[in-house]
């Protein structure tokens, strides 16, 4: 279940900053590494998740209305975050729209092998071997 609930932040986030335990604040105006005005806001949680004491920025851009950029904080007291990525690539998959760009200021990073099935194969979701690619 862990490792559902880390990699469910990783492709899903913007769909989460609603659920139970988490609080977003409104931390202000800023700029994404790339200089886009950007609205941030502060992603804590209470009596949720396995790591309930991280904490995140997003900026979203003023524009787009998209989280462009997180940074994660593994205590939410950390006055830096432990890393900065931009949260961009957008693509539309079937009705979801989902970010595959995941990049560092120097370190190129990106979810690979998004898809949106509308239906799975049998047995998929308790196999313990890796599947091949959904298309």
């Amino acid at each position: 279940m862990p490792i559902w609930i880390n990699n469910s932040y990783w492709l899903v986030m913007p769909f989460k900053l609603k659920d139970s335990g988490v609080t977003l604040t409104y931390k202000g105006e800023g700029k994404t590494m790339d200089g886009a005005a950007a609205d941030i806001l502060q992603m804590t949680f209470k009596n949720v998740g396995v790591t309930p004491q991280n904490r995140y920025e997003l900026l979203v851009n003023r524009v787009t209305n998209l989280i462009e950029e997180w940074a994660y904080f593994p205590k939410a007291t950390d006055a830096q975050p432990a890393f900065r990525r931009r949260w961009n690539d957008y693509t539309k998959h079937g009705q979801l729209l989902l970010a595959a760009g995941r990049d560092e200021a120097t370190k190129p990073s990106r979810l690979d092998n998004i898809a949106a099935a509308q239906t799975i194969p049998e047995g998929i979701m308790t196999s313990k071997t890796p599947v091949a690619k959904l298309k």
